[in-house]
C-alpha cells in the first residue's frame, strides 16, 4: 500500500461539503476568508493580552490548517478530487505525500517550518487535550507548570499561525506563477 492510497477515504469531490472550498481570485469564499483570518489574527493578539490561551491555540491551529490544506489543495489541483477537512497533523502528513509523489520540493524555508509544525502539534495536544488530565506520566506537573506550558504554547502557536500564513502565501504565489508561466511555453 502506496502513502497515497492510506488517505484514499479522505478524497471526495471538490464540491463535497467537507472539503475546503478552494481559494479563487474575487471569490465569496475568498473574501469571507480574508476577512476571517483577519479577525483571527486580531482575536489571537487579544488572546494573549488577556491571556485567553485556550483561544489562541484554537485558533492558531485553525489558521495554520487551512494553509496547509491550501497548499496541498494547490498541489491537487488538476484532480478530481480533493481532501476532506483535517486534523493539523493529517493536514501536514497529506502535504508530505503530495510533494512526495510530484516530487515538489518547497525549499528550506518551507522545511523548517514544517518541522517546527510537528513539534509544536504534540504541545498542543497536551495544552488542548490533557490540561486538566493526570496521568503517570504528568502526576509531578501542578498547576503552574501547566499554566506555563498553556502560556508557552499559546505564544508559539500564535508566531507559527503568522509564519505559516505568510509562508504559505508566499510559496502558493511561487507555485501560480511557476505553473503559469510553464503553460504559456
Amino acid at each position: 500500500m502506496t502513502d497515497k492510497d492510506k488517505y484514499q477515504d479522505l478524497l471526495k469531490g471538490i464540491e463535497s461539503p467537507k472539503v475546503r472550498a478552494r481559494g479563487e481570485a474575487g471569490s465569496p469564499q475568498n473574501s469571507l476568508r480574508f476577512k476571517l483570518y483577519k479577525v483571527a489574527f486580531d482575536r489571537i493578539e487579544d488572546g494573549i493580552k488577556s491571556e485567553s490561551f485556550f483561544e489562541v491555540i484554537a485558533i492558531a491551529d485553525s489558521l495554520i490548517t487551512d494553509r496547509i490544506q491550501a497548499l496541498v489543495q494547490f498541489l491537487r489541483r488538476e484532480e478530481p478530487e480533493h481532501y476532506v477537512h483535517t486534523s493539523i497533523g493529517l493536514a501536514l502528513e497529506l502535504l508530505q505525500v503530495e510533494m512526495k509523489s510530484r516530487s515538489i520540493d518547497l525549499g528550506d524555508e518551507f522545511k523548517s517550518l514544517r518541522k517546527k509544525l510537528n513539534e509544536w502539534v504534540p504541545e498542543r495536544n497536551i495544552a488542548a487535550h490533557g490540561f486538566v488530565t493526570i496521568t503517570r506520566k504528568n502526576l509531578n506537573e501542578d498547576l503552574d507548570h501547566r499554566l506555563e506550558h498553556l502560556k508557552n504554547t499559546a505564544i508559539t502557536g500564535a508566531e507559527l499561525a503568522r509564519i505559516t500564513t505568510n509562508l504559505t502565501t508566499k510559496v502558493l504565489r511561487e507555485l501560480h506563477i511557476k505553473t503559469n508561466s510553464s503553460i504559456k511555453q
